[in-house]
């Protein structure tokens, strides 16, 4: 079982010794673990930009069976971490050393919050919980139930003075809808499919959204360009409830152009006006770029 370890994390490795204390404390009853600091950053020995770490860790929770969260510090990265593997259906074990406060946030998405005295006590913890195995591992809908996640982790992170929150889960959610997108036009190029305007507006607009409370028609449809506009958003509503409207165009609208670039490079999404700036609907606009389509 390969198991993501979430942990605090410090420019000195200052708790280096504990990580490592962990991994070959689980790593003795067969489990294989994984973590930032050791197989992304080599304590220190490699560097990456804030939005390639993230991503790269979001890989490594999305081929792990378990997000195993250390609290006995706190740090912004763990509680988006441990809420990013339970989006994906992975269960999320949190231990913290006795004494140590677990919020009722992590408290709410953990299967198991266990206090220890030594390291050793932790070799118990992962036995006697079942895991999903074969092709289900980690195959879960995520889709509104995740983005709830996110406005949870963001109002949580943000009441708690951190500003660095919504960059970070931005970055997040910016990668997923652009790998969805890289995904769908390598299915159609394999199919030998054209990924022309017409596809792109099957791509972004089609019923499930109407499903999910979005309000919009299509203006424009031809071979130069799209124009659709949308009167209604749940995304920007669903923020705005909670307390964060200004979080709803860095996070979900400029994921668009994420998406709109990885499905065809030559094609521009311009936006005049946006809900989420307070206009009375979001127009989308779709063209080619100069010497495009």
């Amino acid at each position: 079982m390969q198991i993501f370890l979430s942990i605090k994390y410090h420019a000195d490795h200052r708790n280096r010794g504990l990580v490592e204390e962990i991994i070959a404390t689980l790593g003795a009853r067969g489990h294989r673990v994984v973590c930032v600091a050791r197989d992304l950053e080599e304590w220190g020995g490699r560097r990456y930009s804030c939005r390639d770490l993230m991503a790269r860790t979001v890989d490594l929770i999305q081929a792990s069976d378990v997000v195993l969260v250390e609290l006995s510090e706190k740090g912004v990265g763990l509680g988006i971490e441990a809420g990013y593997g339970h989006a994906l259906g992975k269960p999320v074990f949190v231990v913290a050393v006795t004494g140590a406060d677990v919020s009722d946030t992590l408290r709410g998405i953990a299967r198991v919050v266990r206090f220890y005295h030594r390291t050793a006590d932790l070799q118990d913890l992962l036995d006697g919980f079942s895991l999903p195995t074969g092709g289900q591992r980690g195959e879960v809908d995520a889709g509104f139930y995740y983005r709830d996640l996110l406005f949870r982790l963001l109002a949580a992170l943000q009441q708690a003075g951190d500003d660095r929150a919504l960059e970070v889960l931005a970055a997040i959610y910016h990668r997923q809808a652009a790998d969805a997108a890289e995904t769908r036009a390598g299915e159609m190029a394999a199919r030998g499919e054209a990924r022309d305007m017409e596809a792109l507006h099957r791509f972004l607009f089609n019923p499930s959204d109407e499903e999910r409370g979005f309000v919009y028609r299509t203006l424009r449809l031809d071979d130069d360009g799209v124009e659709v506009e949308v009167s209604r958003c749940p995304l920007a509503l669903h923020l705005a409830q909670r307390g964060l409207p200004g979080a709803t165009e860095p996070l979900f609208c400029a994921a668009d152009i994420e998406r709109v670039r990885a499905f065809n490079a030559d094609m521009v999404l311009e936006r005049p006006e946006l809900l989420a700036r307070g206009d009375q609907r979001c127009l989308f606009r779709f063209r080619w770029q100069a010497g495009g389509g």
